[in-house]
């Protein structure tokens, strides 16, 4: 089994990787494009100078000419017959550099549709995954994806986006520059798509990989120390790491976790009272880990929401939240955050069952993309009983038997016989 995890692990990264070289190769390919416009651009500059130069010396002797000063015929035809020559290379050059700026423009374009996909499946498909496993393993999973490889694609995505980013940005330049002599209507338009589109693209990048690497412990004691490490994933590109940003942590509950979902930010909510609960990003270059370690966070206080029915208090499920702002140089800013798997908040030792069973159930039957925090009430025995294996086969290193899981389906259900864990 593990194994094959670890193949097909090694699939996805070589298809990634080989998709990154493609997006790679093609920002390189359209890096010379600019290149050649900015020759272009040099040329038309220097021939446009030619040309006023020469116009002004027709002026002149003009000028002169009306004044009844002597001079040439053969002169002013010749600076007339200059100046019309400047003229058509100027026409014959804008046209050629109006349409080199299309075919960047393009290129760019296509550039970002191939960026698109690939920064989807990494976000989306990969990191879900991860988080996903993450949960499974507060169970005892043990084959996590590599959270450092996925950190090696996102480098190389924000590296991707970046460059893209800074050659529309030249496109606009371009642009600007060359209003004085002739306009680009359509080329403005999808510049400001371009831009708007990389933006973007960033954002989702820098706001999706503020991790949480070590999760907070899911069966929470009050007053009692415990460990949280997040970090963001592309914190040694574009000088993120240089600004030293703090993370703040809170506790909040599940109204609290809905409605920062809700509205996709944090307005300062917290249900508790930690301490030791700042804590400053530090940069480690060798290992390029961008990180926060909370090392003595203890929750002094929490409050509850009211009870209903036979509901206990070891079913209430809170989450720790982690924000932080990060800069890009004076251009950019963004406000992330980050929410822990859900904890059971207890204040005594006799409530860790209960609340384990509680982790536990939700661990296991939490559905991607769920309303916080919803699991279902029922579900098969079969999968009640992998998740029992599960935690127990960590705890002691060797997994239930099946006459075993028999037993405990017997003891749960009530003396229902069980004769096989395929029965529902």
């Amino acid at each position: 089994m593990e194994v094959n995890v670890k193949s097909s692990q090694e699939m996805e990264n070589n298809r990634i990787v080989q998709q990154m070289e493609l997006i790679s190769n093609h920002a390189e390919r359209t890096n010379k494009i600019r290149m050649t416009i900015q020759s272009e651009i040099d040329s038309f500059n220097v021939l446009y100078s030619e040309r006023a130069k020469c116009a002004q010396q027709l002026e002149y002797a003009k000028s002169q000419r009306m004044s009844s000063t002597s001079v040439s015929p053969e002169i002013e035809c010749e600076l007339i017959r200059k100046k019309e020559l400047h003229e058509g290379q100027l026409k014959a050059k804008s046209l050629i550099l109006n349409n080199s700026i299309c075919v960047y423009i393009n290129k760019l374009n296509e550039l970002t549709n191939l960026i698109s996909p690939v920064q989807a499946y990494i976000i989306d498909n990969s990191l879900v995954q991860w988080k996903r496993q993450q949960q499974f393993a507060g169970n005892g999973y043990k084959c996590m994806m590599d959270i450092d490889v996925i950190q090696t694609w996102c480098e190389k995505l924000c590296d991707l986006i970046w460059v893209t980013r800074s050659q529309v940005k030249e496109a606009d330049r371009f642009r600007v520059n060359l209003r004085q002599y002739f306009e680009l209507p359509q080329s403005c338009e999808m510049i400001n798509t371009l831009l708007n589109m990389t933006t973007q693209y960033l954002s989702s990048l820098v706001k999706s990989t503020f991790v949480i690497i070590t999760q907070p412990p899911q069966v929470l004691k009050t007053n009692t120390r415990f460990l949280a490490e997040v970090r963001l994933l592309i914190g040694g590109k574009l000088n993120i790491h240089k600004t030293s940003p703090m993370v703040k942590v809170s506790i909040v509950n599940e109204s609290q976790v809905n409605q920062i979902i809700g509205r996709n930010k944090p307005y300062g909510e917290s249900c508790g009272e930690l301490s030791n609960c700042i804590g400053k990003m530090e940069y480690h270059p060798v290992r390029r880990h961008f990180s926060t370690n909370f090392r003595s966070m203890q929750l002094k206080k929490i409050k509850r929401t009211e009870k209903k029915g036979t509901d206990s208090v070891m079913d209430e499920k809170f989450s720790i939240l982690f924000s932080s702002t990060f800069f890009i140089g004076n251009e950019l800013q963004f406000e992330v955050w980050n929410l822990s798997l859900p904890v059971v908040v207890i204040v005594h030792g006799n409530q860790d069952p209960h609340a384990w069973a509680t982790v536990i159930w939700d661990n296991a039957f939490a559905k991607l993309g769920r309303i916080p925090f919803h699991v279902p009430d029922k579900v098969p025995w079969r999968s009640v009983a992998e998740a029992i294996n599960m935690k127990f086969s960590a705890a002691t290193g060797r997994g239930l038997s099946e006459d075993s899981l028999i037993f405990l389906a017997e003891k749960a259900l009530r003396f229902v016989k069980y004769t096989s864990l395929n029965t529902k």
